[in-house]
């Protein structure tokens, strides 16, 4: 029984008890009871029928099991079998691995450290601070504790946001002996294979617009307490604030300005328009970006913890800069990079960037702030979302796609300057360039390491553990003391040197000439005099390739500013840099170096992403103003097999399920791309799927009141606005085109009414739900619900994606109708009103099924809401109509669907005919309370656009049959 109950109402078992009353404490209608004594009867044979008069008089759980034959006091069988599995002693827990195996941590945690970082165990302390003392960086303090965890099995993941924060060793192996819950954070990609073996090619996804509707949901915002507007440029009087901040407050909502981060302490939710500036210099770029960055670090701890809602608005032309239509405002759209790692760092935190064309489009203040109200009142779900000044709305989405053929192929002795090429993947990418490029290229490559003689007496050391001994015996022999960070920098230097070398010397090999220039990437006057030496010498550059870049990873509540600035200008001011030096230059080729982590977020990593959106969406810009001739692209790569990336991290990536680049096939890709000739923005990397509804899934705010669903003053039951299936179906859909946008149909499998919906005050407060959807797990589909205001779950349901083959059902014979149209919708029967009067035609009706003509919502004479729907209501809801008047027909009282087992609807549904549609409804079991139909709904060309199995028709008790009559 309590197992039952649970899964039609969603109370979790352990909080259920027989005794209590199941109206005043459950809220279990007379309905619901019906469906829980049903399905009762299908788990446990020979159960007896139930009256329902008798069942509605029922107070609790103890009567309903007395009734079906438990003794009296007595618990139902899944209780009384579930109780000596209560009554049992819990399991003691796990003591920490240390204490539990007697491994001495500290003497394990300096060996690995000794190992890791080639630093003697002997000039080792656990007080050293990690990276003031030992300069070890995050991904290195990674490495070391995936090692920690291999020899001492037990010891917990690592979550690298945490683990930056700690200062030194001794609170690393602390954290090991009294913080077993330090958990893993979840990679934001979502990837395929198992392992890195099974991968045997790369993915590459090409970044395109996707126009995308409105589907009518609300922003969390709607719920806050405290709403902050930050106006434009920081101007208190800016006119596009004034306008949204009046429409909120129209709505009802507290909303105010703030000027700074001051008045943003105790928001619960914050708008961003500080972006939305004239100017279009590297100054303005970089304020703006610092102010988001700003923002969100100082919202960090707040939101982590209990959420909130931040969106961020920016201009970059309505399209998230992905058309480079708005030439000048590509540096503004580093927001969105971080509002997405945000979003992945804050899972219950409601975080947005919505692009809105405004100053790009010449727009007045108040259309534009209504335009911006409409997107938070009515948008939609994703992300990112742009807004153009002629209403087209957009997100973007990664296609599948091979590579072209190129269009501007190298030629014999084209120039290129690089920047970040003299070492790691970049370096690789060159050498694969000058052995497949036929002829001799010449490359001016930048980098940061200054080159310099070696010592030859630390010729023999090879390793970076050899190096770091020989170093510090040699400053010994000196009577010279060293720290372990000066003796790891000394060691960096000289095998960052020899790998330079190395490199270089390949690329000349193959027939290249290179020079080289250490130079600081972000400085304007260096790179110019640098490209303009080589200019002189070769006489033109003919290509650009950007691939300097830094890492600093840590979360945003503790990002430096320091460490901001570092990995954000090596990026975006070495670009503008590297553009500015060849200004006037005629280039064919321009390739930049970002990383996946633009295209979805990723936790840590916030700086990282907003810098390399930024790259994507100069590569448009600047697509967009060279014209075919040059052949612009930005490479979102995933991780390498190689680099930065260790054997162990390796492991760990495959653990995590991330896949690796190898490193020749994307060097190959790398070539391939160079010449393709567009588009611009491509992600590539190994076993990737861009999944846009990401792991946490997504989460809208539907409000329901007369000003947003007018229709439904035509659904009432005994005079009250209940909320229809069909309007529930309606916004899973929504849901569905952006966890799954590109399936051929959506099914929605256990379609549930866990507790309906009664619209108590339809004519002023709005009834809110949170429709959600979240991952069920690998391979299991994705969750959907609505959750309402108290946290209770009133709908359920599992998608998964369809093959668009939908079929009808069964042909039979069946008797005219009892009834006439006119008199289908008479008290007694339907109580539909005429906004959901969809049927037009009965051709048979009986206990068995029914055959029906039709209408949908945009004939039905009824005045909707003003907005494109995903799919037809009316006619979904004229289905079910069916379906209550063959029980009707069957039990001589109304009854109401409260479950479909599977329900298909087609995505071409979306862009179907408005009507008419055939409906063909067979009844596949039935019984004196319940039946189980199966329909097909059929649009005028033939197709098959929704299919219906297992809808769950229940009789309502002849007490409030009446009342409904």
């Amino acid at each position: 029984m309590l197992e039952v109950v649970d899964e039609k109402t969603g109370y979790p078992t352990d909080m259920l008890e027989l005794s209590m009353e199941i109206e005043a404490d459950m809220g279990i209608d007379s309905i619901k009871r019906v469906e829980i004594l049903s399905t009762m009867r299908q788990r446990v044979p020979g159960l007896p029928e139930a009256d329902p008069a008798k069942l509605a008089s029922m107070r609790t759980l103890a009567e309903i099991a007395e009734a079906l034959g438990a003794p009296a006091g007595g618990a139902p069988a899944a209780a009384a079998a579930a109780a000596p599995v209560a009554a049992a002693a819990p399991a003691p827990a796990a003591a920490p691995a240390a204490g539990a195996n007697g491994v001495d941590l500290v003497a394990e945690m300096l060996e690995v450290v000794a190992e890791k970082t080639g630093y003697p165990a002997d000039m080792l302390e656990l007080g050293m601070e990690i990276e003031a003392d030992l300069g070890i960086d995050s991904i290195k303090r990674v490495e070391i504790l995936s090692t920690m965890r291999q020899r001492v099995p037990g010891l917990p993941e690592a979550d690298p946001a945490k683990l930056a924060s700690m200062r030194t060793l001794a609170e690393i192996v602390e954290a090991l002996h009294v913080n077993p819950e330090m958990g893993a954070a979840e990679p934001s990609l979502v990837t395929a294979p198992a392992s890195i073996s099974d991968i045997s090619s790369l993915a590459r996804f090409v970044v395109r617009p996707r126009v995308v509707p409105a589907p009518g949901f609300a922003s969390a915002l709607f719920e806050a307490r405290t709403i902050v507007v930050l106006p434009e440029g920081g101007d208190p009087s800016a006119p596009l604030a004034a306008g949204l901040v009046e429409r909120l407050r129209g709505a009802g909502l507290p909303a105010r300005v703030a000027t700074d981060l001051d008045g943003v302490r105790d928001a619960d939710a914050v708008i961003d328009l500080r972006a939305l500036v004239p100017e279009t210099s590297a100054d303005a770029w970089a304020k703006a970006n610092f102010d988001a960055f700003s923002l969100a670090r100082a919202l960090a701890p707040r939101f982590g913890e209990f959420g909130g809602t931040l969106v961020f608005v920016q201009d970059t032309g309505g399209d998230l800069g992905i058309s480079g239509s708005a030439p000048g405002r590509e540096g503004y759209a580093g927001i969105a990079g971080l509002a997405k790692t945000a979003a992945l760092e804050w899972p219950t935190a409601e975080v947005r960037t919505i692009d809105l064309s405004y100053l790009s489009a010449a727009r007045t203040a108040d259309d534009a702030a209504a335009a911006l109200f409409t997107e938070l009142e009515r948008g939609g779900l994703e992300r990112e979302v742009g807004l153009a000044a002629d209403g087209t709305r957009v997100t973007l989405e990664g296609a599948l796609e091979t590579v072209p053929g190129p269009t501007v192929p190298v030629t014999e002795g084209g120039v290129f300057v690089v920047s970040g090429g003299a070492r790691g993947v970049t370096a690789s990418a060159l050498i694969e360039l000058a052995r497949t490029a036929p002829g001799r290229c010449k490359f001016l490559i930048l980098g940061r390491t200054a080159l310099a003689e070696e010592d030859p007496s630390l010729a023999s050391a090879s390793t970076d553990a050899e190096l770091k001994r020989a170093l510090m015996l040699a400053a010994r022999s000196r009577g010279e003391a060293v720290s372990p960070r000066e003796l790891g920098s000394q060691a960096r230097r000289i095998l960052a040197n020899r790998e330079v070398r190395a490199n270089f010397a390949a690329l000349r090999g193959y027939g290249s000439e290179v020079e080289y220039a250490a130079v600081d990437v972000r400085s304007v006057e260096q790179v110019r005099d640098a490209v303009a030496s080589v200019r002189t010498r070769w006489g033109r550059v003919d290509g650009l390739i950007h691939g300097a870049g830094v890492l600093a990873d840590a979360s945003l509540q503790d990002k430096t500013d320091e460490g901001f600035l570092r990995v954000f200008e090596t990026k975006v001011a070495g670009l503008r840099a590297l553009l500015d030096a060849t200004a006037s230059d005629d280039l064919r080729w321009l390739c930049l170096f970002s990383s996946v982590a633009a295209r979805g977020g990723n936790p840590g990593q916030s700086d990282y992403a907003m810098a390399n959106e930024i790259l994507n969406k100069a590569a448009a810009a600047e697509a967009a103003r060279r014209g075919p001739s040059c052949a612009v692209s930005s490479i979102g790569w995933g991780p390498w097999a190689g680099g930065m990336v260790t054997p162990t991290l390796a492991a760990m990536f495959e653990a995590r399920g991330v896949g690796l680049i190898p490193l020749d096939e994307g060097c190959q890709a790398f070539v391939a791309e160079l010449g393709a000739g567009g588009p611009s923005e491509v992600v590539i990397g190994a076993g990737l799927e861009l999944a846009p509804g990401e792991a946490q899934g997504y989460a809208g705010l539907a409000r329901v009141h007369r000003g947003s669903a007018p229709q439904l003053d035509d659904h009432r039951v005994r005079g009250e606005v209940v909320l229809p299936i069909a309007m529930v179906l309606e916004w899973f859909v929504q849901l569905a085109q952006v966890e799954l946008p590109s399936a051929p149909s959506w099914v929605f499998e256990d379609f549930r009414v866990l507790r309906g919906v009664v619209v108590s005050d339809y004519d002023a407060a709005p009834t809110t739900l949170r429709v959600v959807s979240q991952s069920a797990g690998e391979g299991l589909g994705v969750e959907l619900t609505t959750v309402d205001g108290d946290g209770g779950r009133r709908h359920g349901a599992r998608l998964r994606a369809g093959e668009g083959r939908l079929s009808a059902v069964e042909a039979a014979s069946l008797p005219a109708s009892p009834w006439a149209v006119s008199e289908v919708y008479a008290p007694g029967r339907l109580f539909h009103g005429p906004a959901f009067q969809a049927i037009t035609s009965l051709e048979g009706l009986s206990e068995q099924g029914a055959s029906a003509l039709l209408q949908g919502y945009a004939t039905s004479g009824v005045q909707w809401s003003p907005r494109r729907r995903p799919l037809d209501p009316v006619a979904l809801d004229g289905m079910l109509q069916l379906g209550l008047l063959c029980g009707l027909a069957r039990f001589g009282e109304p009854s109401l669907p409260l479950a479909i087992e599977r329900c298909e609807i087609l995505r071409a549904e979306l862009d179907a005919t408005e009507g008419p549609y055939r409906c063909e409804l067979r009844v596949r079991e039935a019984s004196n309370q319940h039946t189980r139909c199966d329909a097909a709904l059929i649009a005028a060309d033939g197709r098959v656009v929704i299919r219906i199995e297992g809808l769950q028709m229940f009789a309502l008790p002849r007490a409030q049959s009446a009342a409904a009559e």
